[in-house]
Formats: structure tokens, sequence, C-alpha cells
């Protein structure tokens, strides 16, 4: 049998140690396929403008040796806070984005997306700062800094903010609703797309396990290639044949084959999804068998 794993290289630009050692925290954890850029940052705090050599450097690099995926995660508090920075900060956007590269962004920054996992729904607020929204986070993570002593060390950070799956899909629903909410003129409202991506690394985990799945079922060589624009969506085929696809709503994840969608759970295994497994195969069976 001959086996030949995907290959999907997602990379992450973050701004600051917040960024980094939560989402490497999150990797270790959850296992998802991303690298993070650069290693460690020297600072708690940075800015978007400090990574932009570095995506740049990514995307000057052959099709063939450049991330499939290139992520920036960005605060906007202090983007916004100046209208001239925040011109500045949107033409680059425009920029980055026309050559794919994702940006996550959250208003006033990541602490909102932390808020968050104790919001049993969501609610609207209007803070303008890291210091506003600190002092509602420190009701629930006492003593929360942004430093490596803190996330290294603190067990309420990992437990609740790290480790609770339920917390990170309450989370996920509050994102989710921060982002259709519909501000009136002049209104400050906070918001965060965080989720999406999150989301989008539980899809690729998904592909993962069904690759996993159809090598060891499939007892040929077979090579599945991945389709996805932005992160809501993954397209897998064979050959020219469509397999199967992925996608979230900013809520849940669904599986497309060529039956009715079926949603999977961001944190199952095979034996929650076997219907959706055994479909799979009979249909990469069919295809194979088109081309013989």
């Amino acid at each position: 049998m001959g086996r030949q794993r995907t290959e999907f290289i997602v990379k992450i630009f973050g701004e600051g140690l917040t960024e980094w050692y939560y989402f490497d925290a999150l990797r270790s954890l959850e296992r998802f396929p991303f690298t993070l850029e650069p290693n460690l940052p020297s600072k708690s705090k940075s800015s978007y403008k400090k990574r932009l050599p570095n995506i740049d450097k990514e995307l000057r690099r052959p099709q063939q040796e450049r991330a499939n995926l290139i992520v920036l995660v960005t605060d906007l508090d202090n983007i916004v806070s100046s209208p001239s920075e925040h011109a500045k900060y949107l033409e680059a956007k425009r920029k980055y984005e026309a050559k794919g590269v994702v940006f996550i962004e959250s208003h006033p920054c990541i602490e909102l997306w932390f808020l968050y996992h104790f919001k049993p729904k969501f609610e609207k607020s209007n803070y303008t700062s890291y210091y506003e929204i600190k002092e509602e986070l420190e009701q629930y993570l006492s003593g929360y800094d942004k430093s490596r002593k803190y996330y290294s060390s603190d067990t309420g950070f990992k437990e609740n903010i790290i480790s609770s799956y339920e917390k990170r899909v309450s989370a996920s629903r509050c994102c989710r609703a921060s982002c259709k909410y519909e501000a009136v003129e002049g209104e400050v409202v906070n918001r965060s797309n965080i989720h999406s991506f999150i989301l989008f690394l539980y899809m690729l985990k998904w592909f993962y396990k069904i690759e996993d799945y159809i090598h060891d079922k499939i007892q040929r060589k077979i090579s599945l290639d991945i389709e996805c624009k932005g992160i809501e969506k993954i397209n897998v085929k064979v050959g020219n044949a469509n397999l199967f696809t992925l996608a979230h709503d900013g809520a849940v994840i669904n599986c497309f084959s060529s039956t009715m969608p079926q949603e999977l759970n961001l944190n199952g295994s095979y034996k929650d999804c076997q219907d959706i497994l055994d479909i799979i195969e009979a249909d990469l069976k069919a295809i194979l068998d088109s081309e013989a």
C-alpha cells in the first residue's frame, strides 16, 4: 500500500507574545498543522507593519515552496484610534488580501476572544483599548498579564482558554454573532473573526483524519489535492474529480460528499462520523474504478 500524505502548509504571522503563546499552546493541544512566524517575538506588543516584511519574503518564494495559506493575526485598537493609521492599514490589507493573505482581526484586541470564552451568549461591547477590556477579563482570569510568565504558568488561562473545548465552542458562537452585528453610524463595536480561522484549523485536522482513514482502507497508491479560497471551505479532489468538501458557517463544520451534509464535531473521532467515512470511501472507490 502506498501512503502519500497531502502537504498543506499554514503559516501564522502574529503581532506579539500573546498571539504566539496562544496559537503555540493550541497547536500542541490539538496537533494543528501550522507554523508560527517569527519563532518567538521578543516583545509582548508589536505591530502588523513589522510582520509585512516577513510575509513579503514568504510571497517571494517559488510557488511550490510557498505556504499554502498565509495568515496575519492583528489587533485593531491602535490602528482604528488613528484615522491616518487606519487608512494605511486598509490600504495594506487590500494589497495583501489580493495576494491571498488572510487577515484575522480583533477589535480592540485578541483578549476579546479570550473574554468570549466566559460568555454564554453574545453581548455587545464597546471597548476601545486593551486596558479597558483587561478590567473585565480579570474578573475571570485573575492577574491576567501579557507576559511569558503568565501564559506559561497560569492554570486558569490554560484550563479555560487553551484546554476547554466547550468554552472554545461558546467563544466561537459569540465571535460569529459579533461579526454579524450591524453597528449604527459612529458606534464603537467589538468584534473578532478569529473563530473562523480556528474552525478552518479544525477542518484541516478533519481532512487529515479522513485522509489517514482512506489510506488505511484503500489498498492502492492515491493522492488527494486540497483546494481552498479563504478559510471557510476546503475542497478535496482525486485527480479532476471532487471527492468531498469541508465547510463551516462560523459555528459548525459540515462535510459534503455525494449525500446531504453531515455535521462534524470539532473534537470528534472516527466513530462520530462513521457514516460519512463509509460514503467517502465508497465514492473514492467509484472514482478509482472509473479511471481503471
